[in-house]
């Protein structure tokens, strides 16, 4: 493609990875893009990069072909990593296709105008820069922050085109990351390492919905701690409940679900457990399975079209703690 605007394209070696590594590893938990905004771009437009085109690839699920309106094949959609006027971005693009529609409210508007559209106004591309995002993300009120463990745990993680990062994992269950992004979302901080920040959580960003959101993670966080009760390794079993109201609150942090009342009643629901300690953080027991339930719960948090939600989700939550407590052993001290 030619390229009369002159931006670089950018490519890192193995060398400039580690060292990225290295200076996410020996950095803060969360490091805002106001703090180093270049550092903070470097890490999410290449987390960005190598997603494209991958499993992981979730802005590849809003891409079309304007002319056949169909979806672009993924298969198709190339990036790369590119530097215009000293500032880090991505590139993206198909060979499939000259014209995209891209169909995420708010996307568009995080694109680099210049870069990304033809003189006839259509989307020949899309070129955007992380810190530029950062400053609008900033206009309602919203802080982009570089997050260490997930970083590392992605980003510089042994990044596998094959496999899907984005799905309930043993990891975050083990980290017992809800303490940590209640914690983030009650800041009104917003992760932004890769195509899923992009699309679920940055893109059609509101301020009135943010502190509204600002507000019950703040109610989660305190209810958490009190369950946890200062508790350094609490057991597995126990972290369940608590990935559920998780992964809840990440929900209702995407702007496509800022009101989505199933899944504000479902996270009722498992919060009450919780404050009831159904599965007692102080309990010393080995969880040897999965519980099924898990999963039915969250399903049903996402029906568009569910009803009876709080006596379906009560008896799921019961289901779950039962399981919980049955798919587990006690320790002996």
């Amino acid at each position: 493609m030619i390229n009369p605007l002159n931006y670089k394209r950018v490519e890192l070696s193995a060398e400039d990875i580690a060292v990225l590594r290295r200076q996410v590893l020996q950095g803060p938990e969360t490091r805002s893009f106001d703090e180093d905004p270049h550092f903070g771009a470097q890490i999410s437009a290449l987390g960005i990069f190598q997603e494209v085109g991958t499993l992981n690839d979730q802005l590849a699920d809003y891409l079309y072909d304007s002319k056949t309106k169909e979806r672009v094949n993924r298969k198709s959609i190339r990036a790369e990593m590119i530097e215009y006027h000293g500032h880090t971005g991505v590139r993206i693009w198909s060979e499939a296709c000259a014209h995209l529609d891209l169909r995420l409210r708010g996307a568009r508007e995080l694109l680099h105008p210049k870069l990304s559209f033809s003189r006839d106004g259509s989307l020949s591309e899309l070129v955007f820069f992380p810190e530029s995002i950062a400053k609008i993300a900033k206009l309602a009120g919203a802080e982009l922050v570089i997050v260490r463990e997930w970083a590392l745990n992605t980003v510089f993680g042994g990044f596998d085109r094959t496999k899907r990062y984005y799905e309930a994992n043993p990891w975050e269950l083990i980290q017992n990351d809800s303490l940590r992004y209640t914690k983030l979302i009650e800041t009104r901080k917003i992760a932004f390492l890769g195509t899923h920040d992009f699309v679920a959580h940055i893109a059609g960003l509101n301020s009135e919905s943010l502190t509204r959101l600002q507000v019950l993670a703040r109610s989660v966080h305190s209810r958490l701690n009190a369950y946890f009760s200062n508790i350094q390794q609490p057991p597995i079993y126990s972290l369940v409940l608590p990935y559920a109201a998780g992964l809840l609150l990440d929900d209702l942090a995407q702007p496509g679900n800022y009101e989505a009342s199933a899944r504000q009643e479902v996270l009722e629901i498992v919060l009450n457990a919780i404050d009831l300690k159904l599965t007692d953080p102080r309990q010393s027991r080995f969880l040897t399975k999965f519980p099924n339930a898990y999963e039915k719960l969250i399903l049903l948090a996402r029906e568009s079209t569910a009803v009876n939600i709080k006596p379906r989700a009560a008896s799921l939550c019961a289901e779950l703690v039962q399981e919980l407590k049955l798919l587990s052993t006690p320790l002996s001290a």
